[in-house]
């Protein structure tokens, strides 16, 4: 038996990127598929006064920050969905989650909560499309 297809959303905590998350969850019963959940916390390097201990400890709390309406959006709708928290550039990492886990679609949402609103396409986004192993669906 083939194994399950899977479809990746990536997940920053905006308004965006849980109507992707939707979207996806409307999508995979169609495909037959799993989602995989992904949200990516920026890297920051250790300084002297900010321990690395300190840095991953505040990653953690924003990546839980941000999934936590998505973890409750899985749960309340029953989706079969794994959930990842990775520390990275988003549009590689998002990519290079994809391309290891066979993921048949990207679904992003086209505006995140990026420092740069207002923007017709999010950065993250447009370099995704670009970076991407398959398909990338936007949503907006």
């Amino acid at each position: 038996m083939a194994s399950k297809a899977k479809i990746l959303v990536a997940v920053d905590g905006s308004d965006s990127s849980m109507r992707a998350l939707q979207h996806a969850a409307t999508m995979a019963p169609l495909w037959n598929a799993s989602l995989v959940v992904l949200n990516v916390q920026p890297g920051i390097p250790p300084s002297r006064f900010v321990s690395r201990a300190m840095i991953l400890e505040h990653q953690q709390r924003q990546a839980d920050l941000a999934l936590k309406r998505a973890r409750a959006f899985i749960q309340r709708r029953r989706l079969d969905a794994t959930v990842h928290a990775r520390i990275g550039d988003a549009a590689s990492t998002i990519a290079s989650l994809a391309r290891q886990r066979r993921c048949r679609q990207i679904v992003i949402g086209s505006r995140g909560l990026g420092r740069i609103k207002g923007m017709l396409l999010g950065s993250v986004a447009a370099k995704v499309i670009y970076l991407a192993p398959c398909p990338v669906t936007v949503v907006k």
